[in-house]
C-alpha cells in the first residue's frame, strides 16, 4: 500500500471518530448527512472564499465580550439576513466530511454549534442560493453574507 493511501485511510479513520464525537455533542441539531465541496454549488463556495479576502468588508460585527444572549441574537440576525433557514450546510474543517447537512430541532442549536465548532463558521442555505460566514477576529466576531 502506498504511503499516500495509508495516510488517506488514517485521516478517514480519525475523522470518523471526530465526526461521531461531534454528532454526539451537538444538541438541537439533527445531522442529516454530509456534503463534499464537489457536490456544492461553485457560486456558493466562491462567495465563501471571497469573504476571506482582506478587502471584503463584513456586513455585521459584534464585540466578543458582549453577553452570550446578545451574541446569539447577532448570529440569528446575520443568518436571517442571509436567508439561512432551518436546513443548511455547515463547514466542519474535516477533509472527508467537509459540510454537515443540518436541520434545526430546537433553540439550543446555535449555542451548541458554536461550543463545538467555534465562532468561525461557514453556512450554506439548503437551496445553495445564499451563504453566510462568521470569523473570530481577535476581539470581534465579523459576519458576512451574500444572496446568490
Amino acid at each position: 500500500m502506498a504511503s499516500s493511501e495509508l495516510q488517506k485511510k488514517l485521516i478517514l479513520h480519525r475523522e470518523k471518530v471526530q465526526l461521531q464525537q461531534l454528532e454526539n455533542q451537538l444538541v438541537g441539531i439533527e445531522v442529516e448527512g454530509y456534503r463534499q465541496p464537489d457536490s456544492i454549488s461553485p457560486a456558493a463556495l466562491d462567495a465563501l472564499r471571497e469573504f476571506g479576502h482582506t478587502s471584503t468588508k463584513p456586513n455585521l460585527g459584534i464585540d466578543d465580550t458582549e453577553p452570550e444572549d446578545a451574541i446569539l441574537a447577532w448570529y440569528h440576525e446575520l443568518l436571517r439576513n442571509a436567508n439561512i433557514g432551518d436546513r443548511f450546510y455547515c463547514y466542519t474543517g474535516m477533509e472527508n466530511f467537509s459540510y454537515l447537512d443540518c436541520r434545526i430541532k430546537d433553540a439550543r442549536w446555535l449555542k451548541s454549534l458554536r461550543d463545538n465548532l467555534g465562532d468561525s463558521l461557514d453556512f450554506i442555505a439548503e437551496d445553495e442560493r445564499s451563504v453566510a460566514m462568521t470569523h473570530d477576529d481577535e476581539y470581534r466576531i465579523l459576519g458576512f453574507y451574500r444572496i446568490l
